[in-house]
């Protein structure tokens, strides 16, 4: 077996090359995917491009809009998500009677 040491890289630029065709198309489906969905709010492709891992930058790419606009989405659904959670019941004040 022969070893290129011309171009010791060639394999590793090879891949770094196919991950790059396979973001691309991904994002290209993702965004026909998502553009379908007319009666979809922002906000819920936000959330939806969010819970599958990708980052703020994606996802504004996806939808075409720009990463600080997600950002800001994400901060405000964190911060209602703490807010609208049910408080914990408080415990009833009862007068113990006492047994005779």
């Amino acid at each position: 077996m022969a070893f290129n040491t011309t171009e010791p890289n060639w394999q590793l630029d090879k891949l770094i090359s196919q991950v790059e065709k396979s973001n691309s198309l991904l994002r290209a489906v993702l965004r026909v995917l998502i553009d379908s969905q007319e009666d979809m709010k922002l906000g819920k492709k936000i959330e939806i491009l969010d819970s599958v891992g990708l980052r703020p930058i994606e996802i504004a790419q996806i939808l075409g809009t720009s990463p600080n606009a997600v950002s800001v989405y994400k901060a405000k659904m964190k911060k209602r998500g703490t807010a609208s959670e049910p408080a914990a019941p408080q415990p009833t004040q009862t007068t113990a009677t006492n047994p005779v």
